[in-house]
């Protein structure tokens, strides 16, 4: 596994420890859910992806 896939896999992990139900807005949960598994699923068809910024539903960034 390259830098660039484990840097993608430690940043989702990271997303996937702070996910949890939203009061205010309970699709929130599942749109960020959704974001997490498709990015997973892409990076299982290509494990050495270019690097871009990946945003989230909690206004941070990462770089992968």
């Amino acid at each position: 596994m390259t830098s660039t896939a484990t840097e993608t896999l430690l940043a989702l992990a990271a997303r996937i420890a702070r996910l949890g139900p939203y009061r205010r807005d309970p699709e929130r949960y599942h749109v960020e859910k959704s974001e997490i598994a498709a990015e997973l699923r892409r990076l299982a068809r290509n494990p050495d992806p270019p690097r871009k910024i990946i945003p989230n539903s909690h206004g941070r960034t990462w770089t992968v």
